[in-house]
């Protein structure tokens, strides 16, 4: 079963794993549609209010349903699931992330890894996982779906990332 993502939320999953780097769990919401057994991602919002640690990110209850509230009331795609990072991590779902995931109302959960690493490697898929590097960071994305309390893994396909790579800029003359 596959989940789209979207240019839009393909950039601020990557931005917000980049920007708590390899210290800290950065989390947010998953915003969009599903059509079917299809999933897709159209943006992504990040939490701004969210308590960070190296292991594990929290959103007070309170602040996280103000933002599903005004979501319901004010966006055209609704709240599908949340995403978190995993800094020098690895991709999968750890025993703590699997539990918390049943519990919730969402049915989908993204985690992105990132790591340090100076090797450079094109935007590709490898078994369901989207992977590649930005700058100095290789960036792994898998996805999972909570269906009656059974955790399984999706198939990610992001049109915009596959064959992309990161130009170094121009360097400006003197």
């Amino acid at each position: 079963m596959p989940i789209y993502i979207s240019e839009d939320a393909f950039i601020t999953l990557t931005l917000s794993a980049i920007e708590t780097s390899t210290k800290y769990e950065a989390s947010g919401l998953l915003l969009g549609y599903i059509s079917g057994d299809i999933f897709y991602i159209q943006n992504t919002i990040p939490y701004q209010i969210a308590e960070r640690k190296s292991d594990s990110v929290s959103v007070p209850r309170a602040k996280k349903k103000r933002m599903e509230r005004v979501f319901d009331n004010y966006m055209k795609y609704r709240i599908i699931g949340e995403f978190h990072t995993h800094p020098e991590g690895n991709i999968e779902l750890s025993e703590s992330d699997k539990e918390f995931i049943r519990d919730r109302n969402y049915n989908l959960e993204i985690v992105v890894s990132i790591r340090k690493d100076e090797c450079k490697s094109p935007w590709h898929y490898e078994k369901g996982v989207l992977s590649g590097s930005i700058d100095k960071y290789f960036i792994e994305i898998g996805c999972w779906r909570v269906k009656e309390q059974r955790v399984s893994k999706l198939t990610i396909r992001c049109p915009f990332a596959v064959g992309f790579d990161f130009v170094p800029p121009l360097k400006k003359k003197a």
